[in-house]
């Protein structure tokens, strides 16, 4: 979940409490107005992050001028601020929420504690893996965009390609260094949208020149045409040049060095890392061992219950005790017609 749908999120949750329970009070509380200020803050302060976007503009999905820093500076900066907004969220005391709120509590801070350890972990320094990567899905829009004012802004996003590729591979380094890389056998692959754009015979056979091919028909024809000309060389000059210098960096240096093992608990602070991975997608503190061993309680639970089930039914099977798998004996196997 995003930080600005995990707003959104919170919002609706409370608006559905008040509505499925009883009618929503007059006044809001001191608690939770503070509550609220909290995670508005920090939603303006993500707005900040995407380049001072206004509701509006996400709405409408207006393009930004740039592409996002990345570099240690600013992933210090979140740190600190998610640091910041975790040490107020502690200084609530949840009880004094209204029962919406203190839902919309419990969601919040885990979230808040799953971006603080990301960044200590120093996430950001393996921004690739067999399913995501920094340089997806940012090539616009098929159809094109509304405004000329977007066109420049997408241009002007395309020149920053360089800037946010080294500071991406400059990440990348340091993970490498100190061994924290996606397993190897799952970078297997990922090259070719890299290459795709790299090897691509000219900036018009790019998927980035898309939003250049189908432009509003209220444009001036020799508008359309300078933007596409700029589009064309900011593509050229800028965006190949960038997956040029990744391409080479992926192939020669960054998966031939990539970890072999799959154990998360092999990467740096491995066991800690571990834990945090399960507060991220399990949404819970339990340990390793203690989620292990709920597996083993149901399958002895599951195990039990067969074995009821065939004393009741009168069937009878051979257990191997290495497995628990079940074979039926010949007296209970069914006898088919020969015709089958």
């Amino acid at each position: 979940m995003t930080r600005t749908l995990l707003c959104a999120f919170l919002l609706v949750l409370t608006s559905t409490a008040h509505t499925q329970s009883t009618p929503a009070p007059a006044t809001v509380s001191p608690a939770d107005a503070h509550f609220k200020d909290i995670y508005m803050s920090e939603a303006r302060w993500q707005r900040v992050q995407r380049g001072d976007q206004t509701p509006d503009d996400e709405r409408r999905g207006r393009v930004q001028a740039h592409l996002p820093k990345v570099d240690p500076a600013t992933q210090q900066a979140k740190l600190d601020f998610w640091t910041g907004i975790l040490k107020q969220l502690d200084a609530l005391d949840p009880h004094q929420l209204s029962p919406a709120e203190q839902l919309n509590y419990k969601v919040y801070r885990a979230q808040i504690v799953t971006e603080i350890n990301a960044q200590k972990f120093r996430e950001y320094e393996k921004p690739a893996n067999s399913d995501s990567a920094f340089w997806s899905d940012d090539s616009g829009p098929s159809d094109g965009f509304k405004t000329e004012n977007d066109y420049q802004n997408y241009i002007a996003r395309l020149n920053d390609y360089p800037r946010f590729f080294n500071e991406e591979i400059a990440n990348m380094r340091a993970g490498l260094a100190r061994g924290f890389t996606p397993p190897r056998v799952t970078l297997t692959g990922r090259d070719k949208s890299i290459r795709d754009v790299a090897e691509a015979k000219s900036p018009e056979a790019t998927e980035y020149f898309k939003p250049f091919l189908k432009m509003p028909a209220s444009f001036p024809a020799d508008i359309q045409a300078r933007l596409r000309e700029q589009g064309i060389a900011a593509i050229r000059d800028s965006v190949q040049p960038a997956f040029r210098t990744l391409l080479k960096f992926w192939n020669e240096d960054y998966v031939p060095h990539a970890v072999t093992s799959l154990a998360a608990e092999s990467l740096p602070d491995g066991k800690a890392y571990y834990q945090a991975q399960i507060l991220e997608y399990a949404t819970t503190t339990q340990t390793p061992a203690e989620i292990h061993q709920i597996g083993l309680d149901e399958m002895a639970k599951i195990h039990a219950e067969m074995l009821t089930t065939m004393k009741q039914t009168g069937f009878t099977a051979i257990c191997r005790r290495s497995s628990t798998t079940c074979a039926p004996t010949r007296s209970s196997t069914p006898k088919l017609p020969k015709s089958c």
